[in-house]
Formats: C-alpha cells, structure tokens, sequence
C-alpha cells in the first residue's frame, strides 16, 4: 500500500503481518497524485513472507504522470520488440525442424526462442500479469520458474546436439535430472 500524506494513494496485493494475512502480488503500475505542497510524507506499506526477493524491487521514481508513463511505454516497446524477434526466430527454426526432421537442433533454438519470448512477456514490466490479473501470484510464479528451468534444459540438449560426443553424456544427464528435481 502507497500512502501520500496519510490517504490511501494505491495499493498491489495484500499486505499482512503473517503469511496467512498476506496477499502476494506483482503488479507494475504508474500511479498519479498532485501533492499540493512543497513537502508531503510518502509511506509504504509492504510484507513478504511468500518469495525471497520479493518487497521493493526498484526506485521509486517520482515526476510526471506522462513522463513517467512515457517511460514505462518505451520500456514495453523494447520488450515488445524483443518478443517480436525471438517469436520469428522461433517459428523460422520450426518450420526448418518441420522440413528436416532428422535434425533437432532447429527444434530446440525454436523453443528456446519461444520459451524467452514467454518469460520476456513475464519479466521487466510483467505485461502477462497485466493483461491477467487472475491468473494469481503462485501460479505466476511457478509458471516463471518452470520456463526458466526448461530453458535450461533445453540450452543443454541444444549444445548437446550441437557438440555431439565433445560432451559428456553422464553430465548432460546430470544437468537435464537436476534442473528436472528442481521443476
């Protein structure tokens, strides 16, 4: 909760003095407010007994309302660009996995092309949680990790693939079980 001068300004989840009082949330927004002096008292209310790093994740940064959602603006069409390529990329290298399937290493840039694009969508501004605002804290979460493990994974099959029998197939199972156990 976001407090100027002791009014409720906005508030992201539920803040609580013990995790079952407390509601996770990771919403990103530009909140605007008119101060009506040279000085006000900003107080912000945050809990966190659910993800290690986790509160405040970046400056507050104070200005104009239209400065500030300029920014944010600038900031998704960057990443929009970046799902843009990556979703080309991955669809290119699909239709040549599609052409040649004997070769797989087409199939596994593709994904991991795709799986980036998702996890872009889910980092920085957080456009996913903003566009579904029920899909909740823990499901958003579990869903980031999973992506960024088979990410994982599949970075290591690829260069598996790639180097053939330059790798060890012992390791590459190491790899591939423990980023498993932890999914």
């Amino acid at each position: 909760r976001v407090f100027i001068n002791g009014s409720l300004l906005t508030s992201v989840g539920k803040v609580g003095t013990s995790a079952a009082e407390e509601a996770p949330d990771f919403k990103t927004h530009v909140v605007g407010f008119s101060p009506g002096a040279d000085r006000f008292d900003i107080v912000l209310h945050v809990s966190n007994y659910f993800f290690i790093q986790s509160g405040i994740l970046r400056s507050i940064v104070l200005g104009r309302e239209w400065d500030l959602n300029s920014q944010r603006e600038k900031r998704l069409l960057l990443e929009f660009i970046f799902i843009g390529i990556l979703l080309v990329m991955g669809v290119y290298h699909f239709s040549i996995f599609w052409l040649r399937k004997y070769e797989q290493l087409p199939l596994y840039f593709g994904l991991i092309c795709i799986f980036l694009a998702v996890r872009i969508l889910n980092k920085g501004e957080r456009f996913f949680l903003n566009m579904f605002p029920d899909f909740g804290y823990f499901a958003w979460s579990t869903f980031n990790y999973s992506i960024d493990y088979a990410v994982g994974i599949l970075f290591i099959m690829f260069f598996y693939r790639l180097f053939g029998s330059a790798v060890s197939k012992k390791l590459i199972y190491a790899f591939v079980g423990s980023f498993l156990f932890l999914i």
